[in-house]
C-alpha cells in the first residue's frame, strides 16, 4: 500500500513538473504562431516558409512533449522504487521486532534522512534486545532468590515436624533459621513490590521540609549497635541543621540501606564515616568505609536489581541484592543523583546529592 501510494505521488509530481514546463514553452511560442499566421494571411513567399517551419516545429514540439511525459513517468517509477526499497525493508524489520525477534537489524546504506531512520530503528532493536535479556535474567534471579529461603523453610520445618530433633537448643536453632529465612523472604517480596511501584511511577513520596542532619543522627544511632558488634567505628559529620524538602521515610530508607551496606562489608576494626555538606542549591551526602571494596568490573552494575558482587557471601550476610536499586529509584523521585567509587581491599565511597528545594523545584531548575 505504501509502495503504490509513493510511486503514484512521485509519478504525478514529476509528470506535473514536465507539463508545467511544456505549458510555459507553449505560451512563449504562442506569439510566434500568431505572427506567422498574420504574415501567412498577407501571402508573401517568405511568410509561407516561416509558417511551414513553425507548423513542423509545432508537430515536433507535441511529439517531444509526449515523449518527455512518458520519460518522466518512467523515471518517476524507477526513482520511487529506489526510494521505497529501504523503507519497505525497515517496515519488514519492525514487523519482526513486534514478533519478538530483536536480533533483526536494518541494513543502512546511506547517511541521509532515510539512513538516520534506519540507525534509529537499529538502536530501538538493541534497546529491546537488552530489555528482553534483562527481563529473562531478572525472572531467573527472582526464581533463585525465592527458591533458596523456601528450601530452608521446607527442610527445617519438615525435620521439626517429623520429630527428628529432640534437643531443645537444637530445636531453637532450627526455629531461628526458619524465622530468619521467612524475614528475608518477606523483605525480598516487599522490596520487589516497591521496585514494581517505582517502575510504574506509583511509588508515593510526600516531600516536606525536614532537617536532614537530624535524620542522619537518627540513622547512625540506630546502626550504632550493629557497628559495635562488628567493632566498626561509626563517624558522623553534619551541620547543626540542614533543612531540605524530602520524603522523610523514603530518605531514611536510603540512608539506612547505605549505612547497612557499609557496616556489613567492613571487617572488624574498620571505619564508616558519614558527612553532609551543602553544595549550592543541593546537599551532598558522603558515606565512606574501609571495607572489602568492589572490583572495577562490578562497580558499573551495583545499582542493578538483584546484582551481587559475590552471591554466596552476600547471601550469607543477608543481602537481597535489591537495596541499592531501591536507593537509586528513591533518589530519582527526589531529583537526586548517586555515584560510587571503590577499590578492592581499600573501601567504598558513596556520594548522593539531592536538591534543597525539593524534587519538583530541582527538576525545574535543572531543565
Amino acid at each position: 500500500m505504501i509502495r503504490k501510494s509513493l510511486v503514484l505521488k512521485t509519478t504525478l509530481a514529476i509528470v506535473g513538473l514536465v507539463l508545467v514546463v511544456i505549458i510555459a514553452m507553449s505560451l512563449s511560442l504562442e506569439p510566434l504562431f500568431h505572427s506567422a499566421l498574420w504574415s501567412y494571411s498577407r501571402g508573401t513567399r517568405e511568410t509561407f516558409q516561416v509558417a511551414n517551419l513553425l507548423s513542423e516545429a509545432q508537430g515536433l514540439f507535441i511529439v517531444a512533449a509526449a515523449g518527455a511525459v512518458l520519460l518522466a513517468a518512467g523515471l518517476a517509477v524507477v526513482l520511487s522504487h529506489q526510494l521505497i526499497r529501504p523503507l519497505y525493508h525497515m517496515m519488514e524489520v519492525t514487523r519482526w521486532l513486534t514478533k519478538g525477534d530483536y536480533q533483526t537489524r536494518v541494513t543502512v546504506s546511506s547517511e541521509d534522512e532515510v539512513g538516520q531512520l534506519g540507525h534509529s530503528i537499529n538502536q530501538l532493536a538493541e534497546t529491546l534486545q537488552y530489555l528482553e535479556k534483562s527481563r529473562s535474567k531478572f525472572l531467573a534471579d527472582i526464581a533463585h532468590e525465592l527458591r533458596t529461603p523456601l528450601s530452608y523453610l521446607h527442610g527445617y520445618s519438615q525435620v521439626l515436624m517429623d520429630g527428628m530433633v529432640q534437643d531443645p537448643s537444637e530445636q531453637t536453632e532450627y526455629l531461628r533459621i526458619i524465622f530468619n529465612e521467612s524475614e528475608r523472604l518477606t523483605t525480598l517480596i516487599h522490596n520487589l513490590f516497591e521496585l514494581a511501584q517505582a517502575d510504574e511511577g506509583s511509588l508515593p513520596i510526600h516531600p516536606e521540609k525536614k532537617d536532614l542532619s537530624y535524620l542522619l543522627k537518627q540513622a547512625t544511632e540506630r546502626m550504632g549497635p550493629s557497628a559495635q558488634r562488628k567493632q566498626v567505628s561509626l563517624g558522623l559529620q553534619v551541620p547543626p541543621t540542614c533543612m531540605v524538602w524530602l520524603d522523610e521515610m523514603r530518605m531514611y530508607q536510603v540512608v539506612f540501606n547505605l549505612l547497612d551496606n557499609a557496616i556489613r562489608y567492613t571487617p572488624e576494626g574498620g571505619r564508616v564515616d558519614v558527612q553532609l555538606i551543602e553544595c549550592g542549591k543541593q546537599v551532598c551526602l558522603r558515606i565512606a568505609d574501609t571495607g572489602i571494596g568492589i572490583s572495577e568490573e562490578d562497580l558499573s552494575h551495583v545499582w542493578e536489581r538483584l546484582y551481587r558482587t559475590d552471591p554466596a557471601r552476600t547471601r550469607i550476610q543477608g543481602g537481597s541484592g535489591l537495596g541499592l536499586a531501591i536507593v537509586k529509584k528513591i533518589l530519582d523521585l527526589h531529583g537526586g543523583q548517586a555515584s560510587m567509587i571503590s577499590r578492592q581491599g581499600q573501601g567504598t565511597v558513596v556520594e548522593i546529592s539531592i536538591p534543597i528545594a525539593g524534587p519538583r523545584q530541582g527538576r525545574g531548575e535543572e531543565a
